[in-house]
């Protein structure tokens, strides 16, 4: 029975006012100023703003803070008597004239910059890569459940696929256990049914087996694998892709770097497993040229699903057999459905 979402709204804010109570000691936002700077916090965010849009109107820094328009007020003047923002204009549409930061305040925020600089690397700098990944990945999904994060995706950034490394195996392990338990009610057998997989993966001859992982900004957000079957074929395994990276054509760049393995080793058809209800995976291996070859009811993770058999075949059109008989070959025996 799905529980409404009222329901874990209620039982997530005392955890949220928590955290909310621990990082504004942690970082000192109740002293009178911020980072010993001559600026309280509402006016460091408000010059900051100022800074990031050149030109920019009273009306809409209010809009963007979510400030009361008496307090921003307040604060403008503040900022103008000390020499840190600018109007344009003369002064009768006072709440539309166009504000600028002076050079005064272009230093007092890069400074401002260095002392939070400093502020975060004593609360970082003793914790370990792993730890740090974590961290990245905690914090922007706390910006994409919430919805409210006020950066863009920045061009630095860049998604990167790598071979595996130790501890890897365990993080597809987790991340389908807690997904599918979380979005999709799956129960414990399915977690128990990677678990095998990944042992029956390190158990396979290493050179017909491979898994990779992407990385976007240095945080894990995806893997696939490949195992090798009989007769000259390939079975594409784990694919997934961290909520937060969709849309990144993640899954994409993982998929064609299976394949191209899969054509560098000379397997003859690639097949995988998937259930009916997953769309969006669905449509990306269509787009790469698989077709359906098999359906059928299995159960998953305690539930009752439709399973679909994917195949393609990777031999020059010429070579290729006018029936294909994967899906029977590997329906063959099983005791029970899985998705990969």
């Amino acid at each position: 029975m799905r529980i409404p979402a009222d329901h874990h709204a209620h039982e997530t804010i005392p955890a949220f006012r928590r955290f909310n109570r621990y990082i504004t000691r942690l970082l000192g936002l109740l002293n009178r100023r911020l980072l010993d700077s001559p600026l309280t916090l509402a006016e460091a965010r408000t010059l900051h703003e100022i800074k990031a849009a050149p030109g920019i109107s009273a009306a809409a820094v209010s809009h963007k803070l979510g400030m009361d328009r008496s307090q921003l007020s307040r604060i403008l003047a503040k900022l103008l008597k000390d020499g840190l923002i600018e109007r344009d204009g003369e002064p009768g549409g006072r709440k539309q004239l166009p504000l600028h930061t002076t050079q005064a305040g272009l230093a007092l925020l890069a400074d401002l910059d260095k002392s939070a600089d400093r502020q975060a690397m004593d609360l970082l700098g003793s914790l370990s890569e792993r730890k740090s990944a974590r961290l990245r990945a905690a914090l922007r999904e706390v910006e994409t459940l919430l919805g409210h994060s006020d950066e863009a995706p920045s061009s630095e950034r860049t998604v990167t696929i790598r071979e595996s490394r130790p501890g890897d195996l365990g993080w597809i392990i987790a991340r389908h256990g807690e997904y599918y338990y979380h979005e999709h009610e799956f129960d414990a057998e399915f977690e128990k049914y990677v678990l095998l997989s990944v042992v029956e993966y390190l158990e396979m001859d290493p050179e017909g087996r491979r898994v990779w992982v992407a990385e976007y900004d240095g945080d894990t957000v995806g893997f696939v694998g490949v195992v090798e079957r009989e007769d000259n074929r390939a079975q594409l395994r784990w694919l997934f892709v961290e909520a937060h990276a969709r849309g990144l054509g993640v899954g994409r760049m993982l998929v064609e770097q299976a394949l191209a393995f899969c054509r560098e080793r000379g397997y003859d058809r690639v097949l995988l497993w998937t259930l009916e209800m997953l769309h969006p995976a669905r449509a990306l291996y269509a787009s790469f040229g698989f077709t359906i070859a098999e359906t059928g009811e299995c159960l998953m993770g305690g539930q009752e699903m439709v399973e679909e058999c994917w195949t393609l075949d990777l031999r020059p059109e010429g070579d290729q057999p006018s029936e294909n008989n994967d899906a029977l070959v590997f329906l063959t025996g099983r005791g029970h459905g899985h998705i990969d």
